[in-house]
């Protein structure tokens, strides 16, 4: 029996001189402009977000769940300067997300931002991938969440390379049935952690997975668990559409 935890942290972040985000390292800057870090009103990084195009981003439904998101900060790899806010007009969670209760099933939720972001070399939309990730396929994965259990939270953006496991090898390891979910494994101590939630999983600078939560503790040796954000698709161009991509 494991425990399924999800990533969301409202944490102060903190510069640290050891190794990087549970196995990873620092991202190069402007690597991943569509990641953004989801903030309190207090200017706490929380979870991470996908920009999808100049009003929305994606990210997990159980970020948006305390109901502490106020803004959303975009353009720079560092959590504390260079980069810009943007306030939040409003936020969809996924009407069949319920949590622990079903697994974290539809682990996606939607913010729209209250003015169009201006986009740069450090601030553009990601594409949906849509092809059906494969066991085996190496993927990319970043955020600020925690460098481990009990420590920091980093000041610079993460990376880490990791690889899809097909459903079957997902069931085996964890006993999770994989609904619309994408499993992730790479080694022990390394693996995404507390803050990295909501964060983009990427393929060759596509969008495949939203980080939803870890079977265990931090880069214990079990999969990573993600949404798969092309099953969603139709939901996410659907909301925009409806209201104004």
């Amino acid at each position: 029996m494991y425990c399924a935890c999800a990533l969301a942290s409202a944490l102060k972040y903190s510069i640290d001189h050891g190794p990087r985000i549970i196995g990873g390292e620092v991202a190069g800057e402007g690597s991943a402009p569509y990641q953004v870090s989801l903030r309190t009103k207090e200017g706490n990084h929380f979870c991470g977000g996908s920009i999808l195009n100049k009003r929305w981003v994606v990210t997990a439904a159980h970020c948006l769940e305390p109901e502490i998101l106020d803004s959303v900060y975009v353009g720079s790899n560092h959590l504390d300067r260079k980069g810009r806010y943007y306030d939040v007009e409003r936020y969809i969670i996924h009407e069949k997300y319920i949590g622990e209760l079903n697994n974290f099933y539809a682990d996606i939720g939607l913010i729209k931002l209250d003015e169009d972001l201006e986009f740069n070399d450090k601030v553009k939309p990601i594409k949906i991938h849509e092809n059906t990730i494969q066991g085996g396929e190496g993927l990319r994965a970043t955020g600020w969440g925690r460098l481990g259990a009990g420590r920091p939270i980093p000041n610079k953006l993460q990376e880490l390379q990791t690889f899809a496991l097909s459903d079957k090898d997902c069931t085996v390891k964890t006993g999770l049935v994989p609904k619309s979910q994408l499993c992730v494994f790479r080694a022990s101590e390394k693996g995404v952690c507390f803050g990295d939630s909501g964060g983009p999983l990427a393929i060759n600078g596509e969008l495949v997975g939203v980080t939803s939560f870890i079977m265990g503790t931090c880069g214990g040796g079990h999969p990573d668990v993600f949404g798969r954000v092309l099953d969603f698709k139709p939901w996410i161009d659907s909301h925009m559409a409806n209201d104004g991509a």
